[in-house]
């Protein structure tokens, strides 16, 4: 049902995404057809942060309108434009160092605003996973991020530092920053996917699974610039800088969607979203399991002892949060038994 007095879309989303896609387009054109690396790199830059603003501007859209849905999903999208804020604050930063004062942005005082922008974004999707108005919701909800965050490492920190010999502190500095990049994306990645794959009563999928591209490219991008960089062959102005003008779009496109449907009446809103897939993440452990005893066995086979030792005491931390979890939900589930009984 559409409201009486519904709001006109400010924001068209057809013309968004065809801006979005010649933008895409006329930048890989440009870095193409340019050689000069410093043209290249100013271009990069600039276009980077003009999208960055678009985008948090589209989100702020996005945040206004949901204020139908009420204060909790206002304030979830309110959290996420604050976020991608701080990205583009560090991107500023990051231009700045790199053209105005000619020096090695990365590691710089950029990352501080990189490292707030993971803050700000994991606490809007948890207002968006679950109302919170429980102790143990916030304690399930603590878990959830939890195990994620212990699977990422698993994953990423000990197989990247098993293959790369640092020897300087400032290299160790880089490559611990680059590997917190990647687990981060990955953490915020995978709960994305979590929040899309539930059952979505107040805010609309599509948008969701926008975020869950958004961010995928982002972690995508982070991963191979981590890659290039920590191997000396990473210059700005070259094709990898295009993932984080795409993420930029992407998540603009997800703030204009969302803000387009919320002119949609909440009480009937429900009802025409698509039906729920009921198989999720969080609740299907045996994705987690499997990844563990992977880990154990590839560290057994290839990493040194005292590096193995690292990665058993991080299987146990991640079996110890996964029964707690899978008790908490067992519990919940005979509570709520007993009282459709009574």
């Amino acid at each position: 049902m559409i409201l009486k007095n519904p709001k006109k879309e400010i924001i068209s989303f057809k013309n968004a995404v065809i801006l979005g896609l010649l933008i895409i387009i006329f930048s890989a054109i440009f870095l193409f057809i340019n050689q000069n690396s410093e043209l290249t790199n100013l271009y990069t830059d600039i276009i980077t942060l003009i999208v960055g603003i678009l985008s948090v501007s589209c989100l702020f859209y996005a945040a206004n309108r949901s204020q139908i849905y009420g204060r909790r999903i206002f304030f979830a999208w309110i959290l996420i434009a604050i976020a991608l804020l701080q990205y583009v604050i560090g991107d500023l930063l990051w231009v700045y160092l790199e053209i105005g004062m000619h020096i090695q942005p990365f590691p710089s005082i950029a990352d501080i605003f990189y490292l707030l922008y993971y803050i700000f974004f994991i606490i809007g999707i948890f207002f968006m996973i679950r109302p919170l108005n429980s102790p143990e919701k916030v304690f399930k909800t603590i878990l959830d991020a939890m195990i994620v965050v212990v699977s990422a490492t698993l994953i990423f920190w000990n197989t990247i530092l098993s293959v790369m010999i640092i020897s300087n502190r400032e290299a160790t500095w880089a490559l611990s920053l680059s590997l917190y990049y990647i687990i981060r994306d990955f953490v915020i990645f995978m709960i994305v996917l979590n929040l899309t794959l539930r059952k979505v009563n107040k805010c609309g999928r599509n948008p969701l699974l926008l975020l869950t591209a958004a961010i995928l490219t982002q972690l995508i991008t982070d991963s191979i610039f981590s890659y290039l960089f920590l191997n000396g062959s990473y210059q700005s102005g070259n094709f990898i800088d295009m993932g984080w003008i795409i993420f930029y779009i992407i998540m603009g496109l997800a703030g204009i969607l969302q803000g387009n449907i919320a002119t949609v009446d909440s009480d009937n809103f429900a009802s025409l979203v698509h039906k729920p897939i009921k198989y999720m993440i969080f609740s299907f452990p045996v994705i987690w399991i499997t990844l563990a005893v992977f880990m154990l066995v590839w560290g057994y086979y290839n990493l040194s002892e005292s590096n193995f030792y690292v990665i058993q005491i991080k299987v146990l931390i991640f079996f110890i949060l996964l029964i707690i979890r899978h008790i908490l939900t067992v519990n919940e589930n005979w509570r709520f038994k007993l009282k459709v009984k009574k």
